[in-house]
């Protein structure tokens, strides 16, 4: 795939308001239209590199993604979610009248299917706006309560700021029902390594 047309993927995953804000910080003047109107004239008149849009539509991209944890809070919270089958790969679980269906789960080829009913997965997910809605993230939240997962295993598109703000929100359920909460042990974590480090160093 040649850069200009990554480019355009890339900022065809943005919002309209998304991609006026990045031409105003840019200086780009004349821009107006669809999002695909406004993506084409991005590329033919932004002069950045693709790893410099790559960091910038990240930036975009998680505080989307952040909105979904937000969004999920409601659900799972008020307990309104179910896992019907506990396979740690495959499981489905019922989120407020909707079925999560997840497919190899912290693998390369996984999948995830929300149902008909959901129109931010069939808008946005289906359309490679969002990677997940929020019914999938309330799932992943319910399956961590449940210790069916761990957070420190692979969660497809759980990770870093994004994973941190759904722990957050296991975590107030876990304290709303007086459940105590474990936290991650660096320190302890960085000693064990260091011990293990000296033991095959000896």
């Amino acid at each position: 795939m040649s850069d200009k047309r990554e480019k355009l993927s890339i900022l065809q995953t943005l919002t309209v308001s998304n991609l006026k804000e990045i031409c105003e910080k840019n200086k780009l003047k004349g821009y107006s239209g669809t999002k695909k109107e406004l993506a084409k004239f991005m590329v033919d008149n932004l002069e950045i590199s693709l790893e410099e849009l790559k960091d910038i539509c990240n930036v975009y991209l998680i505080d989307k993604l952040l909105g979904k944890i937000r969004d999920c809070r409601d659900h799972f919270l008020n307990k309104r979610v179910t896992i019907r089958c506990k396979d740690k790969i495959s499981p489905i679980v019922d989120v407020g009248g909707h079925r999560v269906i997840i497919n190899n789960l912290g693998k390369e080829d996984f999948s995830y299917m929300c149902d008909d009913k959901c129109a931010d997965y069939l808008y946005q997910v289906k359309r490679g706006s969002t990677p997940f809605c929020k019914h999938y993230a309330a799932a992943i939240a319910q399956l961590i309560y449940e210790k069916e997962v761990s957070p420190k295993d692979k969660i497809n598109y759980m990770e870093g700021q994004v994973l941190e703000e759904l722990l957050e929100v296991v975590n107030q359920r876990k304290k709303d029902g007086g459940i105590e909460i474990t936290r991650r042990d660096i320190e302890g974590d960085l000693e064990k390594l260091n011990a293990d480090f000296l033991y095959i160093a000896r």
